[in-house]
């Protein structure tokens, strides 16, 4: 149990998607905005993008929602997102300056979001998740997302992460053709 848990109305407009609700308590209580529930430790940007909220997530973002912060479980907003299906929420978070950070946050058994958009199967978030520069690194048992698709049988996602893994990451300048063959650049 946090120490001082989370405004449960707060945590309320964040599942109900009541963008003046979060509004209203953020105002009245700014420091609400990164604290964690009661129970199981959440953060109010993830129970919104857990409940699939994006005005909401948006709003918090406006706010200053921090897209790093952990919970009890060392989970960011990413990962709840990641194994969404609205891939809105996870597109907002990607967007915020620290998304691409978040994008490679691993928690506490070292699954990164890219583990979780693997575990469900969602190739979408796997894509969006390697064009910010998502990394398909080994978990705490030594399998990538990869294989954890692979695994699962989620070909498809396995195929966005190798794609993506051969991509330069959204806002990396792309190799120019002929680069690094030795042509004449003065011709």
């Amino acid at each position: 149990m946090s120490e001082n848990p989370c405004d449960p109305a707060l945590l309320a407009g964040c599942k109900m998607g009541n963008v003046s609700l979060v509004q209203s308590v953020i105002a009245k209580k700014p420091d609400e905005i990164n604290k964690k529930s009661a129970s199981k430790g959440l953060l109010p940007l993830e129970v919104a993008a857990g409940f699939e909220q994006p005005e909401v997530v948006k709003a918090l973002l406006e706010l200053n929602a921090s897209v790093v912060a952990v919970d009890n479980f060392g989970m960011t907003p990413l990962h709840i997102a990641a194994a969404k299906t609205n891939i809105e929420c996870l597109q907002l978070l990607l967007a915020d300056p620290k998304g691409k950070e978040a994008a490679n946050m691993a928690d506490e058994d070292g699954s990164t979001p890219l583990h979780h958009a693997a575990f469900v199967g969602n190739a979408e978030a796997a894509t969006e998740l390697m064009k910010a520069g998502a990394q398909d690194v080994a978990d705490s048992n030594g399998k990538t997302a990869a294989a954890e698709a692979t695994e699962k049988g989620y070909d498809e996602v396995a195929v966005a992460i190798a794609a993506g893994a051969k991509a330069p990451a959204e806002g990396e300048p792309a190799a120019a053709e002929g680069e690094g063959e030795g042509g004449d650049e003065d011709a």
